[in-house]
């Protein structure tokens, strides 16, 4: 193979990788949608919301006391993981009607 057909042949290389690639994200969009919401979830929404039921106020308003772990963070990372490995399992229909449901429960 020469240099000319290399380069004669680049665009289409780049045009299957494209493709490839968006495929394959087409594919895997469940489990992306997933693991983009999952983690915004843990590492947004968890965080706040439990230190505002954690925390304990100090005497004359000098803020507050965290009185826990981030156990709530912990868990959503738990759920997303079981979530995932779920979805990579044989015994489950690799796109069944299923995970629509599930990533709005996210």
């Amino acid at each position: 193979m020469t240099f000319l057909n290399v380069l004669q042949a680049l665009p289409m290389w780049l045009i299957n990788g494209t493709l490839f690639l968006m495929y394959w994200l087409s594919g895997h969009i469940a489990e992306l949608l997933s693991l983009v919401f999952g983690l915004a979830i843990a590492f947004l929404f968890d965080p706040p919301i439990q230190r505002r039921a954690t925390g304990q106020p100090r005497r004359y308003e000098r803020g507050t006391v965290q009185t826990a772990a981030p156990t709530a963070t912990y868990f959503t990372l738990v759920v997303l993981g079981l979530w995932l490995s779920s979805h990579r399992s044989p015994n489950t229909p690799s796109r069944s009607s299923e995970q629509p449901c599930g990533l709005s429960g996210w």
